[in-house]
C-alpha cells in the first residue's frame, strides 16, 4: 500500500510568459505562475512496492494525474505506456526536493515583487481631470483603464495591468476615491485617486 501526501505549490512553468513584468527598481524576470500539485507517494514496505516507480508526469494522464504531478506507477505501465508516449519521466526524491525548493523561492520572489509594486502605488499622486457640470457633477465615468493610463504616465515600469482584478467605486463628483487592485493571489493594494476639475 502507499501513503499519499499531497501538497499544493506555486510553480513557475515558463520564463517566456509574463505574470508580473517589472522594470526599474523592482525589476525581476518575467514569469508565469501556475498552480500545480505534487503528489508524493511515500512507499511502505510490502508486496508490490518493488514494482513501483516514482515519475513526473509531463502531460495529463487520465486517472493518474495532471502534468507536473509526481506519482507512483507500476513499472510495466511506465515502460509500456508513459515512457513511449513521453508522458512521464522517472524522478528521484532528491530531484523532487529541489523542485519544491525552487518553486518556493520562485513564489517568494514573485510575491515580493508584487508587494513592492503595491508600496509604489501607494506613493503615487494620481489625479484625473474631469469637466464639471451643475452641482459639481462630473461628466463621464471613472474607469480602471483611465487610472491605469495615468499610472503608466507617472511610473511606466510598474507591473499593473487591466487584466488584474480592479475595484473602482462609482464616481459622480470631485474628490478622492479609494481604488483596489489585486496584484497577486496573496497581495492586493488600496490607493487613492483624486478627481479634480479640468480647467
Amino acid at each position: 500500500a502507499s501513503l499519499r501526501v499531497a501538497a499544493v505549490l506555486l510553480v513557475s512553468l515558463s520564463a517566456a510568459d509574463a505574470f508580473l513584468t517589472l522594470r526599474g527598481p523592482t525589476a525581476v524576470p518575467s514569469r508565469t505562475l501556475a498552480r500545480c500539485t505534487f503528489e508524493m507517494m511515500a512507499k511502505k514496505s510490502g508486496v508490490g512496492s518493488a514494482d513501483k516507480l516514482q515519475v513526473l508526469l509531463k502531460g495529463d494522464v487520465a486517472e493518474i494525474g495532471k502534468a507536473n504531478t509526481v506519482v507512483m506507477v507500476n513499472k510495466g505501465y511506465f515502460n509500456n505506456f508513459l515512457a513511449p508516449k513521453a508522458l512521464a519521466s522517472i524522478i528521484s526524491d532528491e530531484a523532487v526536493a529541489v523542485r519544491v525548493a525552487e518553486a518556493a523561492e520562485e513564489a517568494r520572489v514573485i510575491k515580493q515583487a508584487a508587494m513592492d509594486t503595491a508600496e509604489a502605488l501607494k506613493l503615487l499622486k494620481i489625479a484625473l481631470k474631469r469637466k464639471v457640470g451643475g452641482g459639481n457633477k462630473i461628466f463621464g465615468s471613472v474607469t480602471n483603464k483611465q487610472i491605469l493610463d495615468e499610472i503608466k504616465l507617472l511610473s511606466p515600469g510598474l507591473a499593473v495591468s487591466a487584466k488584474q482584478k480592479w475595484d473602482v467605486p462609482d464616481v459622480s463628483g470631485l474628490g478622492s476615491i479609494t481604488v483596489n487592485v489585486q496584484l497577486h493571489p496573496e497581495v492586493s493594494v488600496a490607493f487613492n485617486v483624486d478627481i479634480v476639475e479640468q480647467k
